[in-house]
């Protein structure tokens, strides 16, 4: 019942990975030092929506793929 959203469009050059089977214990910190050479521009956490819990997975944007 909730309306359709519309994709946003992706900035030129961006790259979204995502990463699953996560540790519960993992934090913004320690994903960054995982992919250190990879300067990450922004971090998303995917969480329970009622609840808020975090689900073990996300993901992360590079904005320059260059490197990749």
């Amino acid at each position: 019942d909730r309306p359709v959203r519309q994709p946003k469009a992706k900035p030129e050059g961006c790259c979204k990975l995502y990463c699953g089977n996560l540790s519960y214990d993992i934090d913004d910190a320690a994903l960054r030092a995982f992919f250190e050479p990879l300067a990450l521009s922004a971090i998303r956490w995917v969480t329970d929506r009622e609840t808020g819990d975090f689900k073990g997975c996300g993901s992360v944007r590079k904005s320059n793929v260059a490197v990749l």
